[in-house]
């Protein structure tokens, strides 16, 4: 792709209406029609995803989408007339809400250890929600985590529950659920146990597909990375200034992985502002740190991997695949605000992504113009941004390196 479509493509999205938008699609749209642009207005004309949307239960429990508004415009070849007509159109879509590690397990609690008093207050409203059968939900957290989990060594029986508790949910009697409150299942106890069994054998066979694995592990490596980065600097500079640290992050970003991500960047200024308290569950000296500060990295990859699971075509009755996450981790569930995207941009026939952030450098309210400009001028000059680009493959490769450079300097400031 040329510097000058990707231009086009930030104007668009960037669009401040959706009339705008449509009218520069239109005059582009021979070049375009690859294209699928998702905006976000905070108008109501526009169309609601299913039920990927922003929902809250009573306690904790929630459910993000990826938009800063729950309304959304899609912009394509097959929407773009009747977006500057105004007619209405009726758009076929599918979505689902994946349910992260920590909900997914507690679906076993549910089943087995109902009256368990550390169990969310509102998983039975959670639960009712989503046994209804217009509600799409996925176990793809799970799946993904695990799987990495089981190659280091993970406890197969922990995994196995979990995978018994989901095909439980799967094949619940809903009716004599709703109507009875008794737990009833459409397959015998042998047949649901046959299943979890198949898919555990699935997981284990998917650990000798050797390139699978390393993509996993390399993204999940570049998350983890972040996290690390983070740690480090609210620790080691705790008492400087955020502009301080927001460039020290930088300066480590481009050390250790090469590369600069908005998204990041606003949940490294998230942490340091101390307008979340997502780090406030790890302590420096606890001997859980690193297995806590993983289980955090595993939080951020999956609401980052909805982004590309948005280039997803999950059915062929729609055309568009909206994901969304549900979590009880209160304190992730306020991170993803910084994570809000006010449009997404994608190619249909490579899946090339272009997320738009809602939330940007201009917001960091903390910062002064002055500092904005210093790390503009250190880090994204056309030269600055050339040079990340012929180093990043190598710095990818030394991730696991990197890994333990972060984690030996992570345990030498906890003997401090």
């Amino acid at each position: 792709m040329n510097l000058g479509l990707k231009e086009l493509i930030a104007k668009i999205a960037l669009s401040s209406s959706i009339k705008e938008a449509a009218e520069l699609y239109k005059i582009f749209e021979g070049i375009l029609k690859d294209y699928v642009f998702i905006l976000s207005f905070d108008k109501s004309s526009a169309a609601i995803p299913g039920l990927a949307v922003d929902k809250n239960f009573s306690k904790t429990g929630a459910i993000r989408g990826l938009y800063k508004y729950n309304n959304v415009f899609v912009l394509s070849g097959k929407t773009v007339d009747s977006l500057l007509s105004g007619k209405k159109e009726e758009i076929p879509i599918d979505y689902s809400i994946s349910l992260d590690t920590q909900a997914v397990s507690y679906l076993y609690s549910y089943f087995f250890d109902r009256n368990n008093n550390r169990l969310p207050g509102d998983l039975d409203e959670l639960f009712r929600f989503i046994i209804e059968p217009d509600v799409n939900v996925d176990p793809i957290p799970h799946l993904t985590e695990n799987t990495y989990n089981l190659k280091s060594g993970g406890n197969l029986d922990e995994i196995y529950n979990v995978k018994l508790a989901y095909e439980m949910f799967r094949n619940l009697d809903v009716e004599a659920f709703k109507n009875e409150n008794k737990l009833k299942f459409n397959k015998t106890e042998f047949e649901i146990q046959q299943i979890a069994q198949q898919q555990m054998s699935q997981e284990i066979f998917r650990l000798t597909n050797e390139q699978f694995n390393a993509e996993y592990e390399r993204m999940f490596h570049e998350q983890y990375l972040i996290i690390l980065i983070i740690a480090i600097i609210r620790w080691k500079y705790s008492k400087k200034s955020i502009y301080t640290k927001i460039y020290t992050y930088f300066e480590m970003n481009q050390k250790y992985l090469g590369l600069m991500s908005v998204r990041d960047a606003n949940l490294a200024y998230a942490i340091f502002s101390n307008k979340s308290n997502f780090f406030g569950k790890i302590q420096k000296n606890s001997d859980e740190l690193v297995r806590k500060m993983k289980a955090m990295a595993w939080d951020i990859f999956h609401f980052r991997y909805l982004e590309k699971a948005s280039t997803f075509s999950l059915s062929e009755n729609a055309d568009y695949f909206f994901p969304a996450l549900c979590s009880f981790d209160n304190e992730f569930v306020k991170l993803i605000d910084f994570y809000k995207l006010s449009g997404l941009v994608y190619n249909k026939e490579d899946s090339d992504i272009y997320p738009f952030y809602a939330f940007g450098m201009d917001d960091m309210i903390e910062l002064s113009d002055k500092h904005k400009m210093q790390i503009q001028e250190a880090f994204f000059t056309s030269d600055a941004i050339i040079e990340r680009q012929n180093t990043c493959e190598n710095k990818r490769m030394r991730f696991n390196q990197s890994v333990l450079e972060l984690e030996e300097e992570l345990f030498n400031l906890k003997k401090q």
